[in-house]
């Protein structure tokens, strides 16, 4: 047997999420007004469902995976998290499972595909379920061509919905972060900006005389130093102490200021 469907979280997987804390044996804790604001439907409706019959195996496999994504992405509104479930079962899983269900994520859960381990102790049995999630942001893209070499204005760029399971080479959700940056390639209009195509403008520049900090708290010390390349926030670059004449490796903390510590980035 094999079953795939769709769904959108959110409003229509109210009464899925309310059945999986009743598995979960967290609906015993709630209040009644606390259940139904959940559900949003009536108590009446509730105890019907649930005095109906068990969950079939697609749909408990629906309310977990609800669920999940509610506390992998709070800050994601509910129209913005689609998932397909692939669903294969045998004969013998189609079975009643009388103990409770097991769900194991194979990985972390995250945008693109995903596998579910789903499985029964009593009868013994376990399927693999595979699971597409699409989560949706405002991505920043280009809003006009812009030339190699080209340094961003947040007003060049614009920002687009899109699945951000689709970009694999990253992405940036505000145009004004972007401000300085230097484009390493041509992009096209609507051209989603990804960090190897944007590259941070240099807070430090070769022969730049820095200030070096080391150590820890009360016992940082700082000295005057000479910036041996070019480089950006974050980056380790090697600096000539202008007091001992020793070349040392540092992290760049700031403009003109780097340290020994890379905690201090």
């Amino acid at each position: 047997m094999k079953t795939k469907h769709r769904r959108l979280f959110g409003q229509n997987n109210r009464i899925a999420l309310h059945f999986f804390l009743l598995s979960a044996g967290i609906d015993k804790y709630l209040s009644i007004s606390v259940k139904i604001a959940l559900t949003g439907i009536s108590s009446a409706t509730i105890a019907s469902a649930v005095n109906a019959a068990t969950l079939s195996l697609e749909a408990q496999i629906d309310d977990y995976v609800a669920h999940a994504l509610a506390q992998q992405y709070p800050e994601i509104k509910s129209e913005d998290l689609q998932y397909t479930v692939n669903l294969v079962i045998s004969p013998q899983q189609q079975k009643q499972c009388s103990e409770e269900l097991a769900f194991d994520w194979r990985g972390d859960l995250n945008a693109g595909a995903n596998t579910l381990n789903v499985s029964c102790s009593q009868p013994l049995w376990q399927v693999y379920v595979p699971i597409s999630l699409e989560v949706y942001k405002q991505v920043v893209v280009a809003a006009t061509p812009l030339s190699r070499q080209n340094r961003i204005v947040p007003s060049q760029l614009a920002t687009q919905r899109m699945d951000i399971g689709t970009l694999r080479m990253g992405y940036f959700t505000k145009p004004e972060s972007l401000a300085g940056f230097e484009l390493q390639r041509t992009v096209k209009s609507g051209q989603v900006i990804t960090p190897y195509i944007a590259k941070a403008p240099a807070l430090v520049q070769r022969g730049d005389w820095v200030t070096i900090l080391s150590g820890r708290g009360a016992l940082t010390v700082s000295t005057t130093g000479e910036a041996l390349k070019d480089g950006v926030l974050g980056e380790q670059i090697p600096v000539r102490n202008l007091r001992s004449e020793q070349t040392i490796r540092a992290w760049i903390i700031q403009k003109g200021v780097v340290s020994t510590k890379k905690g201090q980035i």
